[in-house]
């Protein structure tokens, strides 16, 4: 928790002596329009994510770009049954990049056209854990030597049931830092005139490229957990 202003009311403005080493002083003035106490809280709240997002496609190069098409085209829609045979929804699946590109070997003397290069990428939302090495795994299979798996992470798909929990934490609390602010100042806290929600974050675990699956072992893939942070800003009332 972090205390970012504390203010008080006008008819309690003080000033503070604090000691900055032997025999020396600095005054802290409070201004005059100030309203209040005003601090922050922070909280946290842990939950294990309960979907997988994997991005993964394939890669082809040949001499023409029909024929780097058409050797794209066969072993992406064998790494799409793959993941609809593992339980990946036809809505779950999206393109993401799609993309033919001419391949140039460089060198002194210049640059040379080797061929074409095509790359057929999608997001594929897995919601049962269980079944994400299965997916990757056949997929990788399905799209042979072309396969590429650019990386995984999971998500929470309802946040906000965990958001409500580290923010309840913050603004506790920042209550627990007003109350002994009001307590130093003599005064009894009273009740909030503003809350702002000012960050609100869930963290993903870091991305991972991955290799192609050997046939009798499966990718291990871990989930982890998920943290989601929460700082509120509060500002309270004084009572004298």
């Amino acid at each position: 928790m972090n205390t970012l202003m504390r203010f008080i009311s006008p008819l309690l403005a003080l000033v503070f002596a604090v000691g900055c080493g032997a025999g020396a002083h600095r005054s802290i003035v409070m201004p005059e329009d100030a309203q209040g106490i005003r601090v922050s809280g922070r909280g946290k709240a842990r939950a294990t994510p309960d979907l997988a997002i994997v991005d993964l496609g394939v890669e082809a190069r040949r001499p023409t770009v029909e024929e780097a098409r058409e050797l794209a085209a066969g072993a992406q829609r064998g790494v799409l049954d793959a993941l609809a045979a593992a339980g990946v929804e036809e809505r779950d699946i999206r393109t993401t990049q799609l993309s033919i590109q001419p391949d140039y070997e460089y060198s002194e003397t210049g640059r040379r056209l080797l061929g074409y290069v095509v790359t057929n990428t999608v997001e594929a939302r897995i919601r049962d854990l269980s079944r994400v090495h299965t997916a990757v795994d056949t997929a990788t299979r399905a799209g042979g030597d072309l396969t590429r798996v650019n990386g995984i992470r999971f998500e929470l798909s309802e946040p906000e049931s965990v958001a409500r929990e580290a923010r309840a934490e913050a603004i506790a609390n920042a209550r627990a830092e007003a109350e002994q602010i009001a307590e130093a100042l003599g005064v009894r806290l009273g009740e909030p005139l503003a809350v702002e929600d000012v960050s609100s974050e869930a963290p993903h675990p870091m991305m991972m490229r991955m290799e192609a699956a050997q046939a009798d072992a499966a990718t291990p893939i871990q989930p982890g957990e998920t943290e989601v942070i929460v700082e509120v800003r509060v500002r309270w009332a004084i009572v004298s």
